[in-house]
């Protein structure tokens, strides 16, 4: 029975350890989802948090993509972007101030920065709207310029 008893706890905290785990896709709290802001026909995604945590290289010529989404287009594949939190989309939506009191970037500009992917199993990912989605279905969050 001891046996059985301990085989039994170690499954348990296993499936409690795993459970923990999962980021996943559950939703997002309502304050952390990226804020959608569209001018002039163009959706800039915009983050609502200060942190990500993330520092990957992100580069890419600011292009608007699927969906009419601003994007990057690194000369592979084209990515929506989430901007940092305070970014501002001009109002002819041809332009994106990144983040608060940084530099304004055009449509055809190159950006450089620190980042990374947003895979679909990243709680985010739910927030970015399907219709700004590359086939590939891989958004980049910018964190840094």
């Amino acid at each position: 029975m001891g046996h059985e008893l301990r085989y039994f706890a170690a499954i348990l905290i296993a499936a409690v350890t795993l459970a923990g785990c999962s980021g996943g896709t559950e939703p997002q709290d309502p304050a952390e989802r990226p804020e959608i802001v569209t001018k002039a026909g163009v959706t800039a995604l915009v983050d609502t948090r200060t942190d990500s945590g993330m520092d990957a290289e992100v580069v890419g010529e600011l292009v608007v993509g699927p969906g009419d989404c601003l994007a990057l287009d690194d000369g592979l594949v084209v990515r929506p972007v989430i901007w940092p939190e305070g970014s501002t989309l001009a109002d002819d939506g041809q332009a994106i101030e990144i983040g608060r009191d940084g530099p304004t970037v055009r449509i055809g500009e190159y950006v450089e920065g620190g980042g990374g992917e947003i895979d679909p199993g990243d709680a985010t990912y739910t927030e970015i709207p399907e219709s700004c989605l590359p086939e590939e279905g891989v958004a980049v969050a910018l964190t840094s310029w």
